[in-house]
């Protein structure tokens, strides 16, 4: 009984001096690390940097496809005129030709595989500068406001808007800071 009064005395002097401060302890198991997200798509769409990257990414696409598209159609066409001939033609010329237009098909299936083999290694030698950039940003400002975690909106099942820093990692990648 001596123990407990004893120790129960120490608490509380300890507590009106100062030395012991359960305050603290409370206050940051109540409050914890600051969150934050981010709607990722949102910024592609709308950053500057990122608009502009996407908009060459688009226009090198659609050129190298357009290519392939017409070539392909070019072929097909050929295809189809010697299948029309095909009756009036020496069978060993119809074979001859039929191999080598089926030789330029697969010749442009290989052509098509390289065109999004370089589009792929364009798009991330691209957007590799770029991703720096964006992580960048949501480094400075969470470290500015104090947020201890920032998610992708994409993962969140909910988040209330003033968690949101989508719009300011939009304006710090606009200024280019």
């Amino acid at each position: 009984m001596k123990q407990a009064y004893c120790l129960f005395a120490i608490l509380i002097a300890g507590m009106m001096f100062g030395t012991v401060d359960f305050s603290s302890d409370v206050e940051a198991q109540s409050t914890g690390p600051r969150l934050a997200f981010i709607e990722i798509d949102r910024v592609l769409e709308e950053a500057t940097a990122f608009k502009a990257k996407r908009d060459e990414m688009i226009d090198a696409k659609t050129k190298a496809q357009d290519l392939l598209d017409t070539r392909r159609d070019d072929l097909l066409k050929q295809i189809q005129e010697l299948e029309d001939k095909k009756e009036l033609m020496k069978e060993s010329e119809y074979y001859k030709q039929r191999t080598e237009l089926e030789k330029q098909l697969l010749e442009l299936r290989a052509l098509k595989q390289e065109k999004e083999r370089n589009l792929a290694n364009l798009i991330a030698e691209t957007l590799g500068p770029l991703r720096d950039d964006l992580q960048a940003a949501i480094e400075d400002i969470a470290k500015e406001e104090g947020v201890g975690f920032v998610f992708k909106k994409e993962n969140l099942a909910y988040g209330a808007a003033q968690f949101d820093i989508t719009q300011k990692v939009i304006d710090r990648l606009n200024r280019g800071n």
